[in-house]
């Protein structure tokens, strides 16, 4: 797919389209603005490293948390499988940070990563199939430069889709604590919390199992 797609409109016919417009007035991730807040801390004990920060947003969906940080004057390389993602996304960037995103449309799961200060993935690494996770993961990893962090969701084993694929067929991943613990391996956790609880999702009612994750890669 062309890494310039077209923009002038939403693109039709794409299942994510009616998605992306349905929560583009959602808040950030809790995730993310937990990133962003260890970087404020970061910031104030050495201020000289607060410019020239780097993104990757992985499966960004409808943009809120690319524009997120955009308006904290990061640039962003925003990655997302849709060709609707761009129409909902460019429109809402402010002129003068257009140079500092990059779009992609393409599959997050086998994308090459740049070299970053943050990888985020809101709600998304859990949709790649287990024979494909392990190399993702090694890309996350790989992409972060000294003192970069992974904010993400991870699926755990009493999710409602950790045994019941979503409505698309997709398959997902899951790990019980243990298996986070090995994922987390060598970086310095700086939050993992635990979500057990019946809710809802794009699909209809379901249970949550899910591990929120904040991790830096030694300085």
């Amino acid at each position: 797919m062309s890494d310039e797609p077209a923009t002038d409109e939403p693109v039709t016919g794409d299942p994510w389209d009616g998605y992306y417009t349905t929560v583009s007035s959602r808040e950030p991730r809790d995730t993310l603005v937990s990133a962003l807040a260890a970087f404020d801390t970061d910031d104030a004990q050495n201020p000289s490293g607060a410019t020239g920060r780097h993104a990757v947003d992985l499966a960004c969906g409808d943009g809120t948390d690319t524009l997120a940080l955009l308006a904290r004057g990061w640039s962003v390389t925003a990655v997302d499988a849709s060709p609707a993602f761009p129409a909902h996304l460019l429109p809402r960037v402010p002129a003068d940070a257009l140079d500092r995103l990059e779009i992609r449309v393409e599959d997050f799961r086998t994308a090459a990563l740049p070299a970053c200060d943050l990888v985020h993935a809101g709600f998304a690494l859990f949709f790649c199939p287990p024979e494909d996770f392990g190399g993702l993961w090694q890309r996350v990893r790989g992409a972060l430069r000294p003192g970069g962090r992974v904010a993400c969701h991870l699926l755990g084993p009493k999710d409602t889709w950790a045994t019941e694929a979503p409505g698309d067929g997709t398959r997902t991943t899951w790990q019980d604590r243990a298996a986070v613990d090995a994922l987390l391996a060598g970086l310095v956790v700086e939050r993992l919390e635990e979500t057990d609880e019946d809710g809802w999702s794009y699909a209809g009612e379901k249970h949550w199992h899910l591990w929120r994750v904040l991790a830096r890669r030694p300085s």
